[in-house]
């Protein structure tokens, strides 16, 4: 059950979630295969603007994670790890996926 609007949230969240767990469980999956293969080969580490560290492992788990959020809450802005996650013009509701901010904002 995709979530159309924030208005939705969260009597639709909470009624949708056992679906949601049910198609996230195999990205999930997919994501951490992705990270293992990276890992499993010569890889670069990269260092961000705010000195943090990311590598094509964060970024393949990332497009993963992200894509399957949107397509289950496509009227909600997914904001994850490597983008910022503070609030946005226009935005009264988003999903992060990583990082202190992770779950549902406000």
């Amino acid at each position: 059950m995709p979530i159309s609007s924030p208005l939705d949230f969260p009597s639709a969240f909470f009624s949708a979630f056992p679906l949601w767990l049910d198609q996230l469980i195999p990205v999930m999956r997919d994501a951490g295969e992705a990270v293992l293969q990276v890992y499993a080969s010569d890889f670069q580490v990269v260092v961000k603007e705010d000195e943090s560290p990311v590598t094509a492992a964060d970024e393949r788990a990332e497009r993963l994670i992200t894509q399957a959020l949107e397509r289950l809450a496509p009227a909600i802005p997914v904001v994850a790890e490597e983008a910022s996650c503070g609030r946005r013009p226009g935005w009264p509701l988003r999903l992060c996926s990583a990082g202190r901010s992770a779950g549902w904002n406000a």
